[in-house]
């Protein structure tokens, strides 16, 4: 792309995020313990932005903004800038498309902070690369420079970050992950949704991919969906099945809209076992509610036939909550 076509707002972030480097250590303070930090994970289009939005805006807890995102980098820039131009009560609209936000004050995945600190490439899980390799030294350090920034524990929107969930555990014992699964065939249609408007097809693959990727990247659309979101919640499962119950909830996004007061309540206990506090700062009024879609009879056919095949090929797939 040549210089004069790159949006302006992208060149100034790219020279910030390159430029500040030195200067963002700075920022450091030398005082190494283990902080809190909760990470919410789970398939594209499962309910993970609506989770955050509401525990941030029912909660004192710290959080990365889109405001915050754009330092990618040197993300404590972000926040005391967020904390000196946006210091003020938060309370999302609840609204957002395909997982993005507008206004600024509104919750962001942090996709490249999260591509960048745990040296992936892309969207490809990396579990069971022997190649792959995290610093979790400079992790740790970051999470928990961000949460002395905040003073207060942190949520993140984690996909990536999900899969090293065991291990996680050994290096930063108070990490907390939300695992958030939806209808497996509201999942996968809201997916198609996702990459006609990505894409203006259903054809191209879009967002995370798990390990079994080179399983289902040659089948139809139809069996890609459906294997995607399985696959994904198959994993963060795996990796989640044998930690203690004081580091991760386990919820449905019915279940949670049904009762997402509940669900912050458990956090706020969780976070207290870990030996922290939030607060709850707003009555529980929100109007939370699940969305449905009213799947096409001919693609509703094509998923029940993809998820009898991959239940038939990898019984290991047939988890429930």
């Amino acid at each position: 792309m040549s210089e004069h076509l790159i949006d302006p707002f992208e060149k100034v972030i790219k020279i910030l995020n390159k430029n500040l480097l030195e200067e963002h250590k700075k920022l450091f303070v030398d005082n190494k313990q283990d902080k809190v930090s909760i990470h919410i994970i789970g398939a594209p289009r499962s309910g993970t932005t609506l989770l955050s939005q509401t525990i941030v805006s029912l909660t004192n807890i710290g959080y990365i903004n889109n405001l915050i995102a754009a330092f990618y980098n040197v993300p404590l820039f972000g926040v005391v800038l967020s904390k000196k131009l946006l210091n003020e009560k938060y309370q999302s609209n609840l609204m957002s498309t395909f997982g993005r936000t507008e206004v600024i004050t509104e919750p962001h995945e942090f996709g490249r902070f999260w591509l960048n600190i745990l040296g992936y490439k892309d969207m490809l899980q990396q579990t069971y690369n022997k190649n792959h390799k995290i610093n979790w030294k400079d992790l740790s350090e970051i999470i928990y420079q961000l949460n002395l920034m905040f003073g207060t524990p942190i949520l993140f929107k984690s996909f990536l970050f999900g899969f090293h969930a065991k291990k996680t555990i050994e290096k930063m014992p108070k990490t907390i992950f939300i695992h958030i699964s939806r209808n497996l065939f509201q999942n996968a249609y809201s997916i198609l949704k996702l990459r006609t408007k990505m894409y203006g097809s259903i054809e191209k693959w879009s967002s995370i991919k798990p390990h079994q990727y080179r399983f289902i990247k040659n089948k139809n659309p139809y069996y890609q969906v459906i294997g995607q979101v399985k696959f994904l919640n198959y994993e963060y499962n795996k990796q989640l099945q044998d930690i203690s119950d004081s580091n991760k909830i386990v919820i449905s996004y019915e279940k949670f809209c049904d009762n997402y007061m509940g669900v912050v309540e458990e956090l706020q206990n969780k976070v207290k076992i870990n030996g922290e506090e939030i607060k709850i700062t707003s009555e529980s009024n929100l109007k939370v509610k699940p969305h449905e879609d009213i799947i096409p009879k001919h693609i509703l056919e094509k998923f029940e036939e993809a998820n009898l095949y991959f239940d038939k090929k990898y019984p290991e797939l047939q988890w429930k909550f």
